[in-house]
């Protein structure tokens, strides 16, 4: 189920999705589009579980995984020889375009597709039943609904 604010443009631009994944699992995924990078300095993710975590900063790298055994390892903020093209600046570390430019790159042959279809495919699925929910009041949508 998901909750959307356009804030009266023509995107979603606040997201708030509650998933149940096929093991039973929960999942909580949420963004904002109206803060720019540049003014949060951070673009996180967290990632839990019943053995682990996980809190990583896209922007630096830097972050944090705590294993099932209670030891931490921590991850050090990139190298400027380790960040990508077009991210050498401190101010421009994360690489908006990056994901276009690989598509651009892959379309025209110039690199090969390092990606997998299926997760193409299962993030399609979880954002065509989140837009269904919010459109229905925040109802729950079962992925299995999308192809009946």
């Amino acid at each position: 189920m998901a909750l959307m604010d356009n804030l009266d443009v023509e995107l979603d631009v606040i997201d708030a999705i509650i998933a149940r994944m096929d093991n039973g699992a929960l999942a909580t995924l949420g963004s904002t589009g109206n803060l720019p990078v540049s003014d949060s300095g951070k673009l996180v993710m967290h990632v839990n579980c019943d053995r682990c975590w996980l809190d990583i900063d896209f922007i630096t790298g830097a972050g944090r995984i705590r294993h099932a055994d209670g030891t931490d390892e921590i991850l050090p903020a990139f190298d400027a020889e380790e960040r990508p093209a077009g991210c050498e600046q401190p101010e421009n570390l994360y690489p908006l375009q990056a994901p276009a430019w690989n598509l651009a790159d892959v379309i025209t042959g110039k690199t090969s597709n390092g990606s997998s279809g299926e997760f193409a495919w299962r993030t399609i699925e979880l954002l065509d039943a989140a837009y269904r929910s919010a459109a229905v009041n925040d109802l729950a949508i079962c992925v299995d609904s999308l192809y009946s």
